[in-house]
């Protein structure tokens, strides 16, 4: 981490404020639970890009919860552990479609500095808030994305994971 000039532990940015960061950058889009998954429930919408012919996602991945299946909460209400905005072949009906502007200002423009590569995923740390996102790869190459970026720029590749 040193060559990067930073340590993640001096950071002290809360989940809260990471939350924040992404609900406000898809402009709290609703939320439908589509499914319990192990011990996690499952939420998704789906984005409205009729120039596209490919289906985009966010999903949120919680803690398993007592909701029916169809209950629908805005992101910044989700508490999530696994945040992701994934491009799928597969459907989701029944899930809500939401529509927001894509954003290149302040917050969204701080930068993020790859951290680790592999032929599958790609992690980058965002210096000035201090957490990780993380891009999976669709060629299967080490060096599918370039070594820096911006929160921005990761978000709308669709192949987006961040963790807690």
């Amino acid at each position: 981490m040193q060559s990067y000039g930073f340590k993640l532990d001096d950071f002290n940015l809360s989940d809260e404020n990471v939350y924040n960061l992404i609900s406000n950058y898809y402009e709290n889009p609703t939320m439908t639970k589509f499914k319990n998954v192990d011990n996690l429930s499952m939420y998704i919408v789906k984005l409205n890009f009729n120039f596209l012919k490919e289906q985009r996602y966010l999903i949120v991945l919680v803690d398993l919860d007592r909701f029916e299946l169809g209950q629908k909460f805005l992101l910044n209400k989700l508490k999530w552990r696994s945040f992701q905005s994934r491009v799928l072949e597969e459907r989701f009906p029944n899930v809500g479609v939401h529509s927001y502007k894509v954003k290149n200002d302040s917050p969204y423009n701080s930068e993020i500095k790859m951290i680790s590569s592999s032929p599958k995923i790609t992690t980058y740390v965002c210096p000035k808030f201090g957490f990780k996102i993380s891009l999976l790869h669709v060629k299967n190459v080490k060096h599918e994305y370039p070594s820096s970026g911006t929160i921005s720029s990761a978000l709308e590749t669709f192949q987006t994971i961040v963790n807690f």
